[in-house]
């Protein structure tokens, strides 16, 4: 699996995407989530992407990649989640638009950023 779910505190969880990802590896970030017994108190998310040199994630693997965060957001409704693509990602970039898109009735907060520092600002972590 090309991806770490490493928890920087009880309520704060950092998503590391690194070499090539694919469909599989992010479903399998979202079910790890979806059945960590700390997601009741989980509050921020940041999904790094810029250690990810190669992807092959697809529409319809975000499409279902949604289904299960759709699901894990009405048990946790309280998270802001942001997400950092590097600059030159213009097809990761219309990934992000499209989860983006279809997130629009979810409670999340979810924001797409250049750099981790603006998307930590952005979270501002308690």
């Amino acid at each position: 699996m090309a991806v770490s779910l490493q928890w920087q505190s009880n309520n704060y969880l950092q998503i590391t995407y690194f070499d090539k990802v694919n469909g599989d590896d992010l479903l399998k970030a979202a079910t790890a989530l979806g059945g960590d017994a700390q997601l009741d108190r989980l509050r921020y998310i940041l999904s790094d992407w810029t250690d990810a040199h190669e992807s092959s994630i697809t529409m319809k693997d975000v499409e279902i990649f949604y289904g299960y965060i759709n699901a894990i957001s009405k048990t946790n409704p309280n998270i802001k989640h942001a997400s950092v693509m590097y600059a030159n990602s213009e097809s990761r970039q219309s990934l992000f638009s499209f989860y983006n898109m279809l997130a629009l009735e979810n409670p999340w907060k979810i924001e797409s950023f250049k750099s981790r520092d603006e998307a930590i600002t952005w979270l501002n972590p308690r």
